[in-house]
This record gives C-alpha cells, sequence and structure tokens, in this order.
C-alpha cells in the first residue's frame, strides 16, 4: 500500500545515512580507545592487562547479544509502523472521498 510506502521511504533513508556516517565514526573511535588502553595498559602492567585482555571477548559476546535484541524489536516496531502508516493512508483516502461525494 501508499502509506507502507511511504512511511518505509521516510525511515529508511535516516536509517541508512545514519548507519554510514554515526555507526562508522563510533567504531573507529571505540576501536581507538581499544588499542590505546591497552598498550598503555601494557605498557604499565603487563600481567593485568593480560587479565583484562581475556576479557574483551566476553564484553564483546555480551554487545553483540544486546545488538542483536535491540535490532529484532526494532524490526519488530518497524512492522507496526508500516502496518499503521498503511491504516493511516486509507483513512484519509476514504475520508477524501466522503468529502468528494458529499460536495457534489
Amino acid at each position: 500500500a501508499i502509506g507502507t510506502l511511504m512511511y518505509r521511504l521516510s525511515t529508511e533513508a535516516s536509517l541508512v545515512q545514519g548507519l554510514t556516517a554515526l555507526s562508522l565514526g563510533i567504531m573507529v573511535q571505540m576501536l581507538s580507545s581499544l588499542v590505546s588502553g591497552l598498550a598503555i595498559a601494557y605498557s604499565s602492567c603487563w600481567y593485568l592487562a593480560l587479565l583484562i585482555s581475556g576479557m574483551v571477548p566476553l564484553i564483546a559476546g555480551g554487545a553483540a547479544l544486546q545488538l542483536r535484541l535491540v535490532s529484532g524489536f526494532d524490526a519488530e516496531t518497524r512492522t507496526q509502523y508500516s502496518s499503521a502508516g498503511s491504516i493511516a493512508e486509507e483513512a484519509i483516502d476514504n475520508h477524501r472521498v466522503l468529502a468528494a461525494i458529499g460536495a457534489e
């Protein structure tokens, strides 16, 4: 339906723009912070840094799980908003038809 298409066009463009610009910058910042933090840690106290380095996969796994859950909720929300946009578009269309019939 047209309402679904209009909703998807309005939201998908902002999602793509946000994904490419914001996420890329955040990933570069996080990676540089991790590398510089580990470099400082290894130069200061290598055995404690080695212990902390063992925890990085656990932290990354938790972040991946959180990302999967959030993206699942986002997909469900997108579907519901798409359906709502379609219903609203149909209601506006019907209102125009009724107004045109009443004007005759």
